[in-house]
């Protein structure tokens, strides 16, 4: 008790402090959203003054080349009539049209500082603008995560049991993919691996036989060869199988389950599908296969059962799988030990993550009814058959 105050006060210190920092953050982030606010304000008022220094700049410049063009006329004129003008009104429209060739040189310039000014400001003020924007993206960002930090604070010590039920559940949950792993190395090294030593026995003999002329007996073990490996090559598909059924993919729900209870020679077992077949997506009929596969292992591991009833029902909106036993049965799965409670509970959590329910019905020597109730997201495309 004392390590989980301790662990409690501790968690709730560090919420305190993450939430004195995002307070502090966030009156940080407010400040440089006002800031960059009031620059890209500041930038906007100057490109406006600047696109009017702009205007005044393109008009000088059109008045400008007019009148420039008007002085060369006159100094063309000037030229091709010399003998009628004097030295002064020569050097009055020479000088006149030096003059404003310069002043338009120097307007042009000036229009050319003002463009490159204008587009550095518009780049600054699409800076800034991105800035604002993550800036008062940060600012919802933080209110949001202050709002829901002061919200669970009472809920600290439910959070802490659900943290303390999930390290469990992740400690069973590894020690279940061992026992799995384990399961898989002992099937093969006592199935698949001793069958294929055998066949590499046979095929010496087969070769010494050979070497030795005797074809009879060689033929008689090759035929005994040839049996071996096909019983290999279906002990390694039934382990295939249980990992991973391929054909869920090939074929579909229906046809697998076909396939996976006819193989189940422990108990009469009566499949009854109902409704419109429909196409699952692939995360649903996995699921779906799961939950009965792990219904099943229950039934002939734990409660003897001889007869098993399995029901897959296609309705609108929703598809149903249900397994029953007539075994043992078990009473509170708290005190029982002949049902595998996480096996229920991972059942349980395939259901709820694809948004369904899972309810487990079973009193002690009457059997056990688990039923799964999975919702159609999406509608699915019918296929033949109503009942199988």
């Amino acid at each position: 008790m004392v390590d989980d105050i301790t662990l409690e006060q501790r968690v709730e210190a560090v919420l305190d402090q993450t939430m004195a920092a995002l307070r502090d953050g966030r009156e940080r982030m407010f400040e440089i959203f006002e800031t960059a606010n009031s620059e890209y304000d500041r930038i906007q008022r100057a490109i406006e003054n600047l696109k009017l220094d702009m205007q005044r700049c393109l008009q000088d410049v059109d008045n400008l080349e007019a009148l420039f063009g008007k002085l060369r006329r006159r100094l063309y004129q000037v030229n091709q009539e010399f003998e009628r003008f004097s030295d002064d009104q020569r050097q009055e429209a020479y000088e006149e049209a030096d003059s404003v060739r310069e002043r338009l040189a120097q307007a042009r310039e000036r229009e050319q500082q003002l463009r490159a000014r204008r587009s550095e400001l518009e780049r600054g003020l699409l800076r800034i603008k991105e800035m604002v924007e993550r800036a008062e993206a940060l600012l919802a960002q933080v209110g949001v995560a202050l709002d829901f930090l002061q919200g669970n604070m009472d809920g600290i010590s439910e959070q802490m049991e659900g943290i303390k039920a999930q390290r469990l559940m992740g400690r069973k949950i590894i020690q279940v993919q061992e026992e799995e792993r384990k399961r898989v190395a002992r099937e093969i090294h006592d199935g698949p691996a001793q069958d294929l030593a055998n066949v590499v026995l046979k095929a010496d003999l087969c070769e010494k036989m050979l070497f030795m002329e005797d074809r009879q007996s060689a033929a008689e073990e090759l035929q005994d060869l040839k049996g071996l490996v096909k019983l290999s090559l279906k002990e390694v598909r039934r382990i295939m199988f249980n990992l991973r059924p391929m054909a869920l993919d090939d074929l579909g729900l229906v046809p697998t389950l076909h396939r996976y209870l006819d193989d189940q020679s422990w108990a009469q077992i009566d499949f009854v599908v109902e409704g419109a077949v429909q196409q699952l997506s692939s995360d649903m009929e996995v699921t779906l296969f799961r939950i009965i596969q792990e219904a099943m292992n229950n039934s002939r591991k734990h409660a003897g059962a001889k007869n098993v009833f399995v029901r897959l029902e296609y309705a609108p909106g929703f598809v149903t799988a249900e397994v029953g036993d007539d075994g043992i049965g078990f009473g509170d799965l708290r005190t029982s030990g002949r049902l595998d409670h996480y096996g229920l509970m991972n059942m349980r959590e395939r259901a709820e993550y694809l948004g369904g329910t899972l309810s487990v019905n079973s009193q002690a020597n009457e059997g056990t009814r688990i039923k799964v109730r999975l919702p159609l997201n999406t509608e699915g495309r019918s296929q033949d058959g109503n009942k199988h």
